[in-house]
């Protein structure tokens, strides 16, 4: 599977749903939820979202539907999502990103709550996450759960813009590395609830 525009539940009356559960897809921008429902759900294989050179973007509820994505470990394998610019959950509606195994690579920046009034959701519970930069409520509502397997981050800011509202969430066996700064409420709300794991 090879597109440079993947659009998902573009109109309302639609539900796009996308299974990957080996081989590769590349795809440069993508829109997950447009003004119907969208989830991308992934047990194996490769999905990658731009390239070194050209970033690439992956917008999840995108539209007033709503989107999702699952990692999730298949009878025998696992999968891998690089998106090698940014990745936007909470954009025109609500995004959830759910990943319980697998990699989770966003070359540059993980918004989390991107736009106003709009809420933004990462529940991880096993896997790997590396990113750049995580920015948990940019401009909406942004919460993540941090539950189990390690994330490695260079930065990671809660709270970010004026009226947004960030809220994480440590516990179980999160292994949390965070290199080289955590901002908290940089202009906007930052909650920071830490029952387990590490960070």
């Amino acid at each position: 599977f090879n597109t440079s525009l993947l659009s998902m539940g573009v109109n309302a009356s639609a539900n796009g749903r996308f299974f990957i559960s080996g081989g590769t897809a590349l795809v440069s921008t993508g829109y997950i939820g447009g003004a119907g429902p969208a989830t991308i759900t992934a047990t194996g294989g490769n999905f990658n979202v731009g390239s070194s050179s050209a970033g690439g973007q992956l917008w999840v509820g995108e539209g007033t539907g709503g989107g999702t994505i699952n990692l999730q470990a298949g009878p025998s394998t696992t999968p891998t999502l690089h998106v090698y610019g940014d990745l936007d959950p909470g954009n025109g509606s609500t995004g959830t990103v759910f990943q319980s195994a697998g990699s989770m690579a966003v070359g540059s920046v993980l918004h989390v709550g991107y736009q106003s009034g709009v809420s933004g959701v990462y529940n991880m519970s096993g896997g790997t996450l590396t990113a750049g930069y995580v920015v948990d409520g940019l401009g909406g509502n942004g919460t993540i759960f941090f539950s189990g397997g390690t994330q490695t981050i260079q930065g990671l800011l809660v709270g970010e813009e004026n009226g947004s509202n960030g809220i994480l969430n440590i516990s179980g066996t999160a292994a949390l590395s965070c290199t080289p700064e955590e901002d908290l409420a940089f202009n906007g709300n930052a909650t920071v609830n830490q029952q387990g794991g590490s960070n």
